[in-house]
């Protein structure tokens, strides 16, 4: 789930001499492993796994869907929506995230000024709390945008659900994730996901489909005008990404870690079988 290399050597692991050493390191400690299994594609294409590819399983995280597929009552609703400052007519923009430098919040703040050109009736709503507050709420007050970005701070675990119920749009702008447990939140509470290009999102976001990948300011704004305004595209991009959500369910978590097991057991059972083979053939011989 980690890049260690990355960890230890910062931006120097993408160095050649440092990627030979984390997949050498990594082949000596998985070397009596049968099977190795990573979250997502861009886990597996970290080197410290480099020397068990032909091991290496891909299975992304499960999680309880329901716990994210409550709906609010329109008297909850309307109560969350006022504490917010939204009224009916506002478009809202979510991210749920821990506020720290690595999950560039920053860039979103940045970009919100230009798509507030666009779309003026849009608010963005920032659930969490981290190191990163104080510096993120001086960028607000140095855009001016204390009625616009919202900082709901830390908010309890079993609550979080609402938030995702009042959004239009999940954003994210973090290229720091392996398989972040957000993005499939997101699609659990049927958002569309607005996200920053990165290998993090392959297998979760399917473009056009349950969202859209940004790589420059002025792509970010297009796609959010584009959800924001139309919204039988938002509509069909929300029911998108709850089908989507199936595919990480506890259930298909639980499936997928069960082929595994059965491959290593079978894989093993044909390795024992050739060795009582060889050992037959052996004693025949003798």
């Amino acid at each position: 789930h980690t890049d260690y290399g990355y960890f230890v050597f910062g931006k120097l692991h993408l160095l050649p001499p440092v990627k030979a050493f984390m997949t050498t390191l990594g082949s000596i400690l998985y070397k009596d492993a049968s099977k190795l299994t990573v979250p997502s594609q861009k886990a597996a294409g970290f080197a410290f796994v480099q020397g068990a590819q032909n091991r290496l399983t891909v299975v992304p995280n499960g999680m309880e869907l329901d716990k994210y597929q409550k709906h609010l009552t329109d008297e909850e609703r309307q109560s969350l929506r006022s504490s917010l400052g939204l009224d009916e007519k506002t478009k809202t923009l979510v991210c749920i995230s821990r506020l720290s430098k690595e999950k560039n919040i920053r860039e979103l703040v940045d970009y919100f000024p230009a798509l507030l050109e666009k779309c003026p009736d849009t608010k963005f709503i920032i659930v969490g709390d981290g190191p990163d507050k104080q510096h993120l709420e001086n960028m607000v007050e140095k855009l001016s945008l204390q009625d616009k970005i919202v900082f709901t701070g830390r908010i309890p675990a079993d609550e979080v659900y609402k938030y995702y119920a009042l959004g239009d749009v999940f954003v994210s702008a973090s290229t720091f994730e392996v398989h972040s447990m957000s993005y499939l939140e997101a699609l659990a509470g049927g958002l569309p996901l607005l996200c920053r290009k990165d290998d993090a999102l392959l297998g979760v976001l399917d473009p056009g489909k349950n969202g859209q990948m940004y790589t420059t300011q002025e792509e970010f704004v297009n796609y959010a005008v584009q959800m924001l305004s139309d919204e039988d595209y938002r509509k069909a991009l929300a029911e998108a990404s709850l089908q989507k959500a199936d595919e990480f369910s506890c259930d298909a978590f639980a499936s997928s870690m069960l082929k595994v097991y059965a491959d290593v057991i079978r894989y093993n059972q044909e390795d024992t079988a050739k060795e009582a083979v060889a050992a037959e053939e052996s004693g025949e011989q003798d």
